[in-house]
C-alpha cells in the first residue's frame, strides 16, 4: 500500500509540459488573450471544429509560468465538459456573438460611459457594497476560428462584424459551418444559443458529434506542443484573432470598470 502511495505521489509530481508564461484569466475580459486562446487552441484542434465557443473557466486566476505537474495541468480545466460539435448557419454564429458581447458589454455612448454591464452587490467584508459583474463570466463567449471585431459604441446586434475565417476563406452567413462548444454551452447556458433561434432542447439533427473531454484535448495539445505560450496558442491561423473598437475608447473604459470591479488590484 505504501508503495503504490509513492509511486502514485511520484508520477503526480512529473512534469506535463509547461506553461511559457503568466495566465492571467482577467485578461478575457479586455479581448483576445493567451488565457482564452489556450481554450479555443484545444478546441480547435479537432479536426470537424472550425470554429470554437468558449468562456472564461475562472473569474480573477493567475496560473503561473513554470512546469506542469499532474495537478497544476488539471486546473487549467477543472471542469467536465464534453465537447459538443454543432452545425450552425454563418448568420446564427454572428447572432450568437451578438448574445454573447450582449451579456457583459454595454454601449459606450461617452468617454465616461461604463463599458461592463455591472451590478451593485452587498460586500459582507466591508459590510458596504460593491460592484460586481451582472452576469457571470462563464456565459461571456468569445470565438476561435474566426477574424472579427466588436464596436462597443454599437448596439446589440450591429456590432460583430466578421471579415472571415482564420484560415483566409471568406465568412459567409448562408454557409453552415461545424461549431465546436462545451456540452455546458450546448444545453442552453448563457442563453446565447436561444439569442441564435437554435433550440437546445431540439436539435440532435444539428449534432455532428459529442466528445471527446475538453480537458482531453486541453491535455493532448499540452503534450504535443509542450508548453502553453502566446507562440503554441496564438497562430492567427488557427485561433484568428477579435478585438474591441474602437480600441482606445473601448480599453480605457475596460480598464477603468475593471478596477471598481477589482478596487483592490
Amino acid at each position: 500500500m505504501i508503495m503504490k502511495y509513492l509511486a502514485l505521489l511520484l508520477l503526480s509530481l512529473l512534469p506535463f509540459g509547461r506553461l511559457g508564461e503568466d495566465l492571467v484569466s482577467r485578461d478575457a475580459y479586455k479581448g483576445q488573450s493567451t488565457y482564452m486562446n489556450m481554450y479555443h487552441a484545444a478546441l480547435l484542434s479537432d479536426p470537424d471544429v472550425q470554429i470554437s465557443f468558449h468562456a472564461p473557466l475562472a473569474i480573477d486566476k493567475v496560473y503561473p509560468a513554470g512546469e506542469l505537474d499532474s495537478t497544476s495541468r488539471a486546473k487549467l480545466y477543472p471542469f467536465k465538459n464534453e465537447l459538443v460539435v454543432l452545425k450552425m448557419s454563418g448568420q446564427e454564429i454572428k447572432d450568437y456573438l451578438e448574445a454573447s458581447y450582449g451579456n457583459w458589454i454595454a454601449t459606450v455612448t461617452s468617454d465616461t460611459s461604463s463599458i461592463i454591464i455591472m451590478k451593485k452587490m452587498k460586500d459582507y467584508k466591508t459590510k458596504g457594497y460593491k460592484l460586481n459583474f451582472k452576469q457571470s463570466p462563464g456565459d461571456y463567449d468569445s470565438a476561435g476560428g474566426l477574424i472579427y471585431t466588436v464596436d462597443v459604441t454599437k448596439p446589440v446586434g450591429e456590432r460583430v462584424k466578421i471579415k472571415r475565417l482564420a484560415n483566409g476563406q471568406k465568412f459567409r452567413l448562408d454557409y453552415i459551418y461545424n461549431v465546436g462548444m462545451t456540452s455546458y454551452r450546448a444545453r442552453g447556458a448563457g442563453k446565447m444559443l436561444k439569442a441564435a433561434g437554435i433550440d437546445p432542447k431540439n436539435m440532435e439533427d444539428r449534432v455532428v458529434k459529442r466528445g471527446p473531454m475538453c480537458g482531453e484535448l486541453l491535455n493532448a495539445f499540452i503534450d504535443e506542443n509542450g508548453e502553453i505560450s502566446s507562440k503554441t496558442v496564438g497562430n492567427r491561423k488557427l485561433v484568428g484573432s477579435w478585438k474591441f473598437i474602437p480600441a482606445k475608447k473601448a480599453q480605457k473604459a475596460l480598464e477603468r470598470d475593471l478596477k471598481k470591479i477589482f478596487p483592490e488590484q
